[in-house]
């Protein structure tokens, strides 16, 4: 898109799950989900927390962006105490905000791919 365009495109997808497919959602930006965000950050950073999740092929959570992306890289610095104490983890989820992250749907795998079918796009104008 070129620079000041008041416009763009939504795109709508159609979601039919599988029975096989492997789903965990983390209903609220915690520790584990910290954690789950961390070690895909990072995948050196503990065998046990990535260990955890890799058999899902979705993983559904609050969003992990640009926004929240200084905070979990000071965490992960270890600039609030050791990465995955109690209180590295309660600091970084409280300077996060959880109750204003909005929610995201990761597809990891291509059996997640398959279970969503393209529906069209629709062009929106911003104000």
């Amino acid at each position: 898109m070129q620079p000041n365009t008041k416009w763009g495109f939504v795109s709508k997808y159609i979601f039919q799950a599988d029975i096989n497919i492997k789903i965990h959602e983390f209903p609220n930006a915690d520790a584990a989900w910290l954690h789950c965000v961390a070690s895909h950050r990072r995948p050196t950073l503990s065998v046990d927390w990535a260990a955890e999740w890799q058999d899902y092929d979705i993983l559904a959570g609050k969003v992990a962006n640009d926004r929240t992306n200084p905070t979990i890289t000071a965490y992960l610095a270890g600039l609030f105490g050791e990465v995955g104490s109690m209180r590295a983890d309660e600091q970084c989820v409280s300077m996060l905000m959880p109750e204003n992250l909005e929610n995201q749907i990761c597809l990891r795998t291509s059996a997640a791919l398959a279970c969503i079918s393209f529906e069209g796009s629709e062009k929106v104008v911003c104000r």
